[in-house]
């Protein structure tokens, strides 16, 4: 008797790779490809973490200078940090408002809504690579 080779194993999908993109109320499109901080003046505190940076302009005041760490995976989710911010971090999911508690991860999905302090910024995933993501 002759061992048989067992049966192919059905192809596996995989999440193409995405990147975030945060469009704020001005149009202005942020790139999130790696861990990140956001903020008023986050430069600083990324250089010495090692992470990039966001710089948000903010003439009221309501982001702190290092308010927000952004996290993506591999499994295409978008993790969100509120550092400790005077102001607060909001999701709006659902027809609801997620707030955030300092420290601890949430999860943002494309389309979402994050509000930092008082500014707000729509969330979308795009393929890696959509030159036009940032723009459109």
């Amino acid at each position: 008797m002759t061992p048989t080779a067992p049966p192919p194993a059905a192809p596996r999908r995989v999440a193409a790779p995405v990147e975030w993109v945060l469009r704020d109320d001005d149009g202005i499109a942020f790139r999130v490809g790696g861990d990140t901080v956001l903020g008023r003046r986050p430069d600083a505190y990324a250089q010495a973490e090692g992470l990039a940076s966001i710089a948000v302009d903010d003439p009221l005041r309501s982001v702190s200078r290092v308010h927000l760490r952004l996290r993506p995976d591999a499994s295409a989710v978008l993790s969100v940090t509120d550092t400790g911010s005077a102001n607060g971090t909001r999701i709006e999911r659902d027809g609801g408002v997620l707030e955030l508690v300092a420290g601890q991860p949430a999860f943002v999905r494309s389309g979402e809504v994050l509000w930092v302090g008082e500014r707000r910024f729509r969330v979308r995933a795009v393929p890696s690579g959509d030159t036009g993501a940032a723009t459109g």
